[in-house]
């Protein structure tokens, strides 16, 4: 769809337009709450590495 239709926009626009706009409203949440939670799991994971890399900071 990117070559068929060129333009700005995220995929939650190809949704819309491939399927309608629920669709599209729901796939731009879907991708919003799942970047939320993979950062917040990114940060956790991240926080761990650094306290078995630097024991003697205090938590």
């Amino acid at each position: 769809m990117a070559a068929a239709n060129p333009g700005s926009g995220v995929f939650s626009v190809y949704a819309a337009k491939a399927y309608g706009p629920v669709a599209g409203a729901t796939v731009g949440w879907l991708w919003w709450l799942q970047l939320v939670v993979v950062i917040a799991a990114e940060a956790l994971g991240a926080a761990g590495l650094l306290t078995t890399i630097f024991p003697a900071l205090p938590v």
